[in-house]
């Protein structure tokens, strides 16, 4: 052995430590890329549904003031009783047809009322629907953020915790140190003086060769 060779430069620990502390790199990149912002929720926007409920209910009112009145009823007394016997029997013959007419057009009316009352209530469910889906939107969406913000605190601890191994390996590969040998001559021994931390005391002894050392390999 010669003056300045190395006598160790722990490689294989300074190796392993190195690819840890890469491998540790890779994981606080990754971990620090943004996430995506949840966007935030649109307004409501309930007009097509209250646009058709106002408009049946104009409907409605509409009809109810075309709805049919009642006829007035008109009787005919003849005191000729050959006139009473040819005119009566006409004039109770139309009044059946009007009074029959006017049921029928009753009839037809609450038949459209009940149509469009219907069709209300239909529109009434409807905004009712998309009221109900939005206010489930607004929970699935404050879910969503807490699972975000959650998400987020966890990836900050993880890189803190990260952070705090990759100064460990720092710290001890600047501990890692060559050790070289001041003198030429033969390593004659190795002794263990103790660890303080994670530092190693070693007393090595060395048998100094000189040019006149007939055992000298120089």
């Amino acid at each position: 052995m010669v003056a300045g060779q190395i006598i160790s430069d722990r490689s294989q620990e300074r190796q392993s430590l190195e690819v840890e502390g890469d491998q540790i790199q890779n994981s606080i990149q990754q971990l620090s890329i943004p996430t995506s912002k949840l966007t935030e929720l649109p307004e409501p926007n309930f007009a097509t549904e209250e646009a058709a409920i106002q408009q049946i209910k104009d409907e409605l009112k509409l009809m109810e003031s075309n709805s049919v009145a009642p006829r007035p009823e008109t009787l005919f007394r003849f005191k000729d009783e050959t006139l009473r016997k040819l005119l009566e029997a006409s004039k109770l013959e139309e009044r059946a047809k009007s009074i029959t007419a006017e049921a029928n057009e009753r009839t037809q009316l609450a038949v459209s009322k009940a149509r469009l009352v219907g069709q209300l209530n239909s529109a009434i469910a409807a905004l009712n629907k998309a009221k109900n889906s939005y206010q489930h939107q607004q929970y699935e969406h404050s879910l969503n953020l807490v699972r975000q913000q959650a998400e987020m605190q966890r990836q900050q601890y993880q890189i803190a915790s990260l952070v705090g191994k990759e100064q460990e390996i720092e710290g001890k590969l600047r501990e890692i140190t060559q050790i070289k040998s001041p003198v030429s001559g033969r390593v004659r021994r190795i002794k263990n003086l103790g660890q303080k931390y994670r530092q190693i005391s070693l007393e090595i002894v060395i048998d100094v060769i000189t040019k006149t050392d007939p055992t000298s390999n120089n």
